[in-house]
């Protein structure tokens, strides 16, 4: 690829501060791709960068960035990522053990259960109020009675504990 213009050969140090960056930044650049060649062996080799490379190098991840280029997500993005992942299925499978989480089909049956007893519970009401209810003539004495049969009926299947069948429960 042919330059436009000819940039200078500097040294990391250098490269920060023609760049405004700090040096672990400068580091994160060369793990992630940065043009530069490095002289020297170990530690202790330094770096040389050409300013026109490193600066095209920069415009085209900004525009990959943008972009939302998929190859752009470096190593350590995508060990961040999995990292995450496995933290929220160990956080799922921790609550599955303490009994807070269920399956939704299981939470799905229990509910319907609940609503079944609920509904056989209220429309009990009138025959077990009947008789209660003959020859009363206050309003307010059949409203309460009304009410406090009802209210028991809500009682009773609140205070119910769903059980589901072993054979619900392996469907």
């Amino acid at each position: 690829m042919a330059r436009a213009t000819e940039g200078r050969k500097v040294n990391r140090s250098e490269l920060s501060g023609i760049f405004g960056v700090s040096l672990p930044t400068v580091d994160l650049w060369v793990r992630q791709g940065c043009p530069g060649i490095k002289s020297g062996a170990g530690k202790g080799g330094g770096w040389e960068f050409d300013t026109a490379e490193v600066s095209q190098w920069l415009q085209k991840r900004a525009a990959d960035n943008a972009a939302g280029s998929p190859d752009l997500a470096d190593e350590n993005t995508l060990k961040r990522r999995r990292a995450a992942i496995t933290l929220k299925a160990d956080e799922l499978e921790l609550a599955k053990a303490m009994g807070l989480v269920a399956p939704v089909e299981e939470f799905e049956r229990a509910q319907a259960k609940m609503f079944a007893m609920l509904r056989q519970s209220i429309m009990t009401v009138p025959a077990r109020v009947a008789m209660s209810l003959v020859g009363e003539k206050s309003e307010i004495r059949i409203k309460q009675i009304l009410a406090a049969e009802l209210g028991d009926a809500l009682r009773r299947v609140a205070e119910a504990e769903v059980e589901l069948d072993d054979e619900e429960a392996d469907e």
